[in-house]
């Protein structure tokens, strides 16, 4: 985003701020504004910041983070601005750059721990926090209000994050946080809108070090940070316009989530017609109910939750228990050891269902199955004829399938293929499930097939029906993700997968949900339409 001057932003910013995902960078070419002298004004008798500079500088040059940056040219700003501001690095204007307390943290204790996370929007959070006790140790780990906490180490994207601490009482940090504490006479937030700025951010890429999943800026590259000053008074003057535009963009942003907020309840009770079987009046009134795409996703993932917690069809007396029907499946389970993970799902299950359904874990409901690729340069584990190989599925094949039955695979394995990696066969009705890059594609086989290892595909137990697992599948997905871990990238092992809750009902409710989710996903793809159109 480029803005020019503060008057273009103004014009433009009643726009801009009704386009999705466009805050983040307002925001952004606020700062951009401050830094480059674009914000406000420059007063016609504005004071020389030379030597304002000067004095501060000379005050601290006797101080550790000052005499690490002896020797050291200072880099290039990489910004425009006025003549009377002076250019210098952050430690030459710190009393102190200080790495924060790796010591273990509880949910109770005397000091309250800032970390990372506490980090949003250039602001500081004080919520979710942990504690430490009060020792002489954190003595000289304690904050003091205008001190900068600088997010050290995180991902590419967050790394660099930044916030004044403005609280009172006791506070102190952790390790993965640098403070930076200012001359007096330097205006720390003024400080924070370079480092949150696009040259801040610039700034960060390229300093930062990359290792696995993370990246860091350590402390001495942090002390070289450039940047350029005005006046004491000029500092000020264009922080207090910096959080007036702020606070209106907050504002505008509460505003926008009540709204959007507002917007799910319509599609909630647009989900409830369906229920009751009112699509024509649904479909009447789609204009004012369903707007965005990301509307017609919430319809979806709602019919789907409803389908699942028994809401979506009424139960009937008649049918086979969904009770004794797990109980066919956990001695049809080989994994015994995960009828204590489906026990612990009676005492604490994720929601309510019918009496006549029962949880259970995917382990014990059927097969959990990974994937695999041969290795790479061996010849002959691969065909493009259908009729030589077994169709063969990566994540990137469902990418954008909108079928709930797997579209057809781009390669085939051979049978010297199977044999030289851990693929395996999959029957028919075997639930595909992307379990990396990205979680939670979700596809039914109608013919047998095999994956690479980016899939944790499920084979159900007779009795559950594959069409009800990929229902589950794709309203559970989202809890999937969160909690799979992440080193490389995220990923949802099979053992955590085989943990994995599953509500089943009785065989012949969940034939007659699948009949009527069938029935809605039509309306489903006729409001995809209407979007589109």
């Amino acid at each position: 985003m480029i803005i020019k001057d503060i008057s273009s932003l103004c014009d433009s910013l009643s726009e801009l701020l009704m386009i999705p995902g466009q805050i983040p960078q307002i925001r952004r070419a606020v700062l951009d504004l401050a830094v480059s002298g674009r914000l406000v004004p420059e007063c016609d008798d504005a004071e020389d910041a030379a030597e304002y500079l000067s004095s501060v500088v000379h005050a601290l040059e006797d101080e550790k983070p000052a005499k690490k940056l002896k020797g050291v040219e200072r880099p290039q700003i990489g910004v425009s601005v006025p003549e009377t501001w002076a250019p210098t690095m952050l430690g030459c204007i710190s009393t102190d750059i200080r790495y924060g307390t790796s010591l273990k943290t509880s949910d109770s204790g005397e000091v309250p721990v800032l970390r990372m996370g506490n980090i949003q929007k250039q602001r500081l959070e004080f919520d979710k926090l942990k504690y430490l006790p009060l020792t002489p140790d954190l003595k000289h780990l304690m904050l003091e209000h205008g001190d900068i906490l600088f997010n050290r180490t995180n991902s590419a994207a967050l790394v660099g994050k930044s916030a004044v601490f403005h609280g009172g009482g006791p506070f102190t940090f952790a390790s993965y946080l640098i403070r930076v504490r200012l001359h007096p006479d330097v205006e720390p937030d003024f400080v924070n809108l370079w480092l949150g700025s696009s040259a801040g951010r610039e700034w960060a890429n390229r300093v930062k070090t990359d290792a696995i999943s993370q990246s860091n800026i350590n402390g001495t590259s942090l002390g070289q940070f450039p940047l350029a000053l005005p006046s004491r008074s000029e500092q000020v003057r264009i922080v207090e316009r910096v959080e007036a535009i702020l606070s209106l963009i907050d504002s505008f942003e509460v505003e926008k989530d009540e709204l959007a907020a507002r917007r799910r309840a319509t599609t909630v009770a647009a989900c409830n017609a369906l229920v009751r079987r009112r699509e024509k009046l649904l479909l009447d009134h789609a204009d004012k109910l369903i707007r965005t795409s990301e509307d017609v996703d919430e319809v979806e993932r709602t019919i789907f939750g409803l389908a699942v917690s028994g809401q979506l069809v009424p139960q009937r007396s008649s049918d086979f228990d969904g009770h004794a029907l797990v109980a066919e499946f956990a001695e049809s389970s080989k994994k015994k050891e995960l009828a204590g993970a489906a026990f612990n799902l009676l005492k604490d299950p994720p929601f309510p269902i019918p009496d006549s359904w029962a949880w259970t874990t995917l382990g014990v409901a059927g097969n959990v199955v990974g994937g695999g690729t041969p290795r790479s340069g061996q010849d002959g584990c691969f065909t493009y004829d259908p009729s030589l190989g077994l169709p063969w599925f990566t994540p990137a094949d469902l990418g954008g399938n909108a079928s709930m039955y797997a579209p057809a695979s781009r390669r085939f394995l051979t049978e010297a293929g199977l044999k030289s990696c851990s693929a395996q066969p999959l029957p028919a009705g075997s639930v595909l499930f992307s379990s990396r890059a990205p979680i939670g594609y979700v596809a039914i086989l109608e013919q047998p097939a095999s994956t690479n290892q980016g899939f944790k595909s499920f084979v159900p137990r007779r009795g559950l029906v594959s069409e009800f697992v990929y229902f589950w599948l794709r309203y559970w997905a989202p809890e999937i993700d969160a909690a799979a871990p992440s080193v490389t990238f995220r990923e949802a092992n099979k053992k955590a997968m085989e943990r994995q809750p599953i509500p089943v009902p009785p065989v012949e409710e969940q034939h007659r949900i699948v009949d009527r989710v069938v029935q809605l996903m039509a309306v489903v793809r006729s409001l995809r339409d209407h979007i589109a159109a």
